[in-house]
């Protein structure tokens, strides 16, 4: 969670991609509450396909958050 406070302190743009632990309540928090990352949109095993990776990082940078 400090990574994550630290990122919003100083305006760095997230894709929230939880792995364990409390990842998946911080991206709950960050999406769609506080409205400040993206999500990603993970196959059932887990993993990310290099194409949902290019489309979310293209909205980061095209994003006006």
């Amino acid at each position: 969670w400090n990574s994550v406070l630290e990122a919003i302190c100083v305006g760095v743009p997230m894709v929230a991609w939880p792995l364990y632990a409390e990842q998946r309540l911080n991206r709950v928090v960050l999406v769609e509450e506080m409205k400040l990352a993206l999500p990603v949109n993970e196959s059932e095993d887990g993993f990310l396909s290099s194409a949902e990776l290019e489309k979310r990082v293209k909205g980061l940078m095209e994003s006006e958050r």
